[in-house]
């Protein structure tokens, strides 16, 4: 399997320059995926800085930015239910997990509190509310089935 000098040819060569491709793509990957885990906890809006919006379960073909950026749009108003049940509870802190269904046309036609620790129904509704009015563009793919703990501390 000789050719002329200067071209590529079949054999060892190919599958040698096939991996080291490989390498790079998978190794570029897992630097966008890092990058994207390393950012994956943020604080929510400049307010109070006690709201964090965790690390998102997505099912469905939206990419996760793009959920965590509509998320981010609501975050003033995340950081009023903060605000509304400090009042009635100073040192309140845990998760509340929402759940919610982003259906073809982009609205988010159900959203649930799947599981809390704060133990304050009211803020649970607060949050769902504010969930139940994110706007995202049209899916090709059908639903998206979205959960995102929702953190608030007590600093």
């Amino acid at each position: 399997m000789t050719g002329r000098p200067g071209t590529i040819t079949p054999g060892i060569l190919s599958i040698k320059t096939m991996r080291s491709v490989s390498f790079i793509v998978l190794f570029a990957a897992l630097a966008i995926a890092s990058a994207s885990w390393a950012d994956d906890e943020r604080k929510a809006g400049g307010g109070s800085g006690r709201v964090t919006i965790g690390k998102l379960t997505v099912l469905g073909s939206m990419p996760r930015e793009l959920i965590r950026r509509a998320l981010f749009t609501r975050s003033s108003e995340l950081d009023k239910c903060d605000a509304r049940a400090r009042k009635r509870k100073p040192h309140l802190s845990g998760t509340v997990k929402v759940k919610f269904v982003i259906n073809s046309i982009g609205i988010v036609a159900n959203a649930t509190i799947a599981e809390s620790t704060v133990r304050d129904p009211r803020l649970e509704r607060c949050v769902a509310r504010q969930i139940r009015k994110l706007k995202f563009p049209s899916t090709c793919g059908g639903i998206v089935i979205v959960t995102v703990p929702i953190l608030f501390s007590s600093r």
